[in-house]
């Protein structure tokens, strides 16, 4: 299924994988990228702005200027103008692949809203690996709750803003426990029903997340490394072709892994 794509975000490190990965892809075709006025790389063909083969298409500081174009957005800005182009999707009737993460409880709604007139996928991370690490996570957790105590360790680059990440959030999210505690400080006593989630920020490292499971006399570990963007670049694409070919409804990686064709 070919499918035309408008990148937002199209200058930060996502945005410019997502750029290359579709230089790579017969079935995608990217018609438009924008990102702030005040990049220094407004008006740079994009294809270059990838490091790959000029495309003759340019950076745009504004959405107007290619979504009429897009089968599908794609959107690695930030969490704080997430929103307006959410919005912005709704009204111009394009799905929408959101990759920014650090949203509010007001964000989630705008979500919500907007999900019932297009089809969004949200996804913290995008990694096909990282689904399967939730699900087994989210297995094991059925299996050994209160007989254990969890930790999530999360690593990630030191430009990284939100902590702890999104992936972390939905791993803990997905096991289905009492409390989520940010930080090394739980409540003490420990309780068995309590999720305690580590944040490290060093050096330039992609993702990594590990859900140790500390039994009586045994330890049960999950570990998810991304070793390269390219592997969220490709997972980002997969959900615009997915979202190309879905109803309205607010979508995760989940569906995309469970989809039946």
């Amino acid at each position: 299924m070919h499918v035309s794509i408008g990148i937002i975000g199209a200058t930060g490190k996502m945005g410019k994988a997502v750029l290359l990965a579709s230089l790579k892809d017969s079935n995608v075709k990217v018609v438009g990228g924008c990102a702030s006025s005040s990049s220094s790389e407004i008006g740079k063909d994009l294809g270059l702005l990838a490091n790959g083969q000029p495309l003759g298409i340019f950076l745009s500081p504004q959405l107007d200027a290619f979504v009429e174009q897009c089968d599908v957005l794609i959107d690695f800005s930030s969490a704080g103008v997430t929103p307006k182009y959410i919005q912005e999707a709704a009204r111009q009737g394009k799905p929408i692949v959101i990759g920014t993460t650090g949203h509010s409880a007001e964000t989630q709604l705008i979500f919500e809203t907007a999900a019932k007139q297009i089809p969004i996928l949200y996804a913290p991370n995008f990694s096909l690996g990282m689904a399967l690490c939730i699900e087994a996570a989210s297995f094991f957790a059925r299996h050994l709750k209160g007989a254990c105590h969890i930790d999530i360790l999360e690593t990630h680059h030191t430009q990284k803003k939100d902590a702890p990440s999104g992936s972390a959030l939905a791993i803990a999210k997905g096991l289905d426990f009492g409390g989520i505690y940010p930080g090394n400080v739980v409540e003490a006593p420990r309780s068995k029903e309590a999720i305690a989630i580590h944040s490290l920020r060093r050096g330039d490292v992609v993702g990594e997340h590990e859900v140790i499971f500390e039994c009586d006399g045994e330890r049960l570990t999950l570990k998810h490394q991304a070793l390269s963007r390219e592997t969220f670049a490709k997972g980002a694409l997969k959900a615009a072709k997915f979202l190309a070919r879905s109803s309205p409804g607010l979508y995760t990686m989940k569906d995309l892994l469970h989809e039946k064709r």
